[in-house]
């Protein structure tokens, strides 16, 4: 019997693995070997700043992004581990199964085991709908979310008034979720919060003081432990302001001016299909009379669309809505098993809708693979990597001895790896596209070009650019050509300090 129980336990995390692999190999477009002239500018941003990070630069003080520092952190795992991308696909891997195995325990609590391994493997699957060619911030927090989800259902289903207490120990994982995202992008939390909000206003209607204390404290220990460390690291390298301007201060404006469209909203509603579900699925459980738990699911819906309403709309932003899926799976199979009224009429409609939606989103990014496989495989049509070939080769004409001192300025970031080079400024990509949001960022952009005057300048623009006052005076053009197929008339345009 035991030895039945171990080759049951073993198959499933066997199927886990398989399913984690799959996926992040074929939708991991910017790690993944399928895709090896996929060339993704945010991604390979990351793998700079980790690969320089373990070459000994410290991010922000040398290197310069709006994140917070836990995305780099993975980055530098992954070149430890292998000294290039595949280190982080391998980390990637590794989150996936984590992720699976707490919707596999999710699940487990209404479905039998075998719905509930196929729910965790397919479930994974779903997760690529917002997954943008992979290595993103929400990737990495996304097992932290769903493992607080997990936590937040259980102490759902066993609370009462009499029994109205919280585990310590999850507010403490809620706690370094929270800090984990403040070190990532902090309005990833928004759904953990409003939960946590929810449990605090719980325990304070049902006089339990003590219990509240205890969590309250576990919560700010968490956030500490998760934070606590980043914050003395960067202050023994006294970059503390730098650190801050990067992870909250920089994104205050950059949030200021993000808004997205209702009609762009609106058309991306399949892909926030976990917040829907969980506002439909939190109308269905108040039919049951479960008011306190129905409003909770229907604010943690509210919460998240508001705040993806907001902010600007690249598809990975909406990959928090993935946890929220789960849950409505979860309490919509926990009410058809439970009830036989109306109710379950509801659960069995909306959860056959919650499905169906998810089903027709990932095979329409299933196809969409597909088509960047044909694209960007081993043998990719020239027309394909035309702009990318071109900037390589128009870079190329820097002498190799005089490769220690460039920047690539508004081009792909990738040119750093391919190249084989360190950028010679903090300020290395996107440079145009971040001065945009910050007045004070353009100021530190141009203080930062006068000091390190690096020798050699790829300018990508079509327009002049934030720093042209520096490179009218101090550089002279040694090459300029117009990008391939350009739509927007972009010129790449080398620059080389002057004597």
């Amino acid at each position: 019997m035991k030895y039945r129980s171990l080759l049951n336990r073993s198959l499933k995390y066997l199927l886990f693995i398989i399913f984690a692999v799959a996926m992040v190999l074929y939708f991991s477009a910017s790690t993944s070997p399928l895709y090896p002239n996929f060339k993704a500018w945010d991604s390979s941003f990351f793998l700079v700043m980790g690969r320089e990070w373990l070459g000994g630069l410290t991010p922000y003080k040398d290197l310069w992004d709006q994140k917070g520092p836990a995305i780099f952190l993975v980055n530098l795992l992954g070149f430890m581990l292998t000294g290039n991308k595949y280190g982080v696909l391998i980390i990637q891997i590794l989150f996936a199964i984590v992720s699976e195995s707490f919707i596999y325990k999710l699940l487990r609590r209404t479905l039998n085991e075998l719905w509930s391994v196929f729910g965790a493997c397919l479930g994974i699957i779903v997760f690529s709908c917002n997954y943008e060619g992979g290595n993103l911030l929400e990737e990495y927090i996304n097992p932290f979310l769903i493992i607080c989800m997990y936590f937040i259902t259980d102490w759902i289903h066993k609370k009462s008034k009499e029994k109205p207490d919280h585990n310590p120990l999850c507010a403490l994982f809620y706690g370094i979720t929270f800090g984990l995202c403040v070190m990532s992008r902090i309005t990833n939390s928004v759904a953990v919060c409003i939960a946590v909000l929810f449990i605090v206003i719980y325990l304070c209607a049902n006089k339990a003081w003590g219990n509240l204390l205890r969590n309250a404290i576990a919560f700010i220990g968490g956030t500490a432990l998760a934070i606590v460390p980043f914050m003395i690291y960067f202050a023994i390298n006294d970059c503390t302001y730098d650190f801050w301007y990067g992870t909250i201060l920089f994104n205050l404006s950059y949030t200021a001016g993000a808004n997205s469209s209702l009609i762009t909203f609106i058309k991306s509603a399949t892909r926030q299909i976990g917040s829907y579900a969980l506002m439909g699925t939190g109308f269905v459980i108040l039919f049951r009379k479960r008011y306190y738990d129905g409003i909770m699911y229907i604010a943690m819906g509210i919460g998240t669309q508001i705040l993806l309403k907001s902010i600007f709309r690249y598809d990975h932003y909406s990959m928090i809505t993935f946890g929220l899926l789960i849950v409505s799976v979860y309490e919509l199979t926990y009410t058809i098993a439970e009830n036989r009224d109306i109710a379950r009429k509801m659960g069995v409609f909306a959860l056959t809708g919650t499905l169906l939606i998810a089903s027709y989103r990932t095979g329409k990014e299933i196809i969409k693979m597909a088509g960047k496989y044909e694209t960007y495989s081993a043998n990719p049509s020239e027309e394909a990597v035309a702009k990318y070939r071109q900037l390589i080769d128009f870079s190329s004409q820097i002498p190799e001895d005089e490769r220690g001192s460039v920047v690539a300025y508004n081009a792909n970031p990738t040119i750093y790896l391919d190249m084989d080079i360190s950028p010679a400024c903090r300020f290395f990509a996107y440079q145009d596209w971040q001065a945009k949001f910050s007045e004070s960022y353009v100021e530190l952009l141009n203080e930062e070009f006068k000091t390190k005057k690096p020798l050699w300048i790829i300018v990508y623009s079509n327009k002049d650019t934030y720093i042209q006052g520096i490179l009218n005076t101090e550089y002279e053009v040694v090459s300029s050509e117009p990008e391939f197929s350009s739509l927007e008339d972009n010129t790449l345009t080398l620059y080389r300090l002057a004597q």
